[in-house]
């Protein structure tokens, strides 16, 4: 819509890139990060008492399997 390209084989990717605009990955981690910071510092009403300090021994990419 924001283009007024409606070809079925119009790239969102291109799109996205024209426009300016960030993936859905891209904003979805912004918000996590922005909502993280805010319940460090207080600004929005999140428990951080059972939060723990990242260990690079508890990461996915670690796993054995």
């Amino acid at each position: 819509m924001a283009t007024n390209d409606y070809g079925l084989h119009s790239s969102v990717t291109a799109i996205l890139t024209q426009l300016g605009w960030s993936t859905l990955e891209q904003r979805r981690e912004n918000q996590r990060l922005t909502t993280m910071y805010k319940a460090v510092h207080g600004l929005v009403a999140v428990p951080t008492t059972q939060l723990i300090p990242a260990d690079s021994l508890r990461t996915r990419s670690n796993r054995n399997f």
